[in-house]
């Protein structure tokens, strides 16, 4: 991939963020905390072995590096706090997310 089609696709796969609110409004708010809680968990491991084994880190940014910011090397990627951020948010009772339907 050539330096152009990062910023292009990490565009594109911000829209993957509506998937969080649409679980929120479709699904329980048990499953969806679930599923979110168990992505995290993931995102926390491979976190995890590439910040503390740098060839685990050379390797998930050949194999992800279109979609990831060189600064991420070192750092947390910006997709664990989100999800972090989206398990928070949807875990609260009455998070307002939930789609209301009305007679008329």
């Amino acid at each position: 991939m050539n330096g152009k089609e990062g910023p292009g696709l990490r565009k594109a796969l911000r829209l993957t963020a509506l998937v969080f609110p649409c679980l929120y409004a479709f699904a329980s708010q048990v499953a969806t905390v679930i599923f979110v809680a168990s992505l995290l968990v993931v995102l926390a491991g491979l976190e995890v072995a590439r910040l503390r084994h740098p060839a685990v880190n050379e390797r998930l940014f050949g194999c992800a590096g279109a979609v990831l910011r060189e600064g991420e090397r070192s750092r947390v990627t910006a997709i664990t706090w989100f999800v972090l951020a989206s398990l928070l948010l949807g875990a609260r009772p009455g998070n307002g997310v939930e789609m209301r339907c009305y007679e008329t």
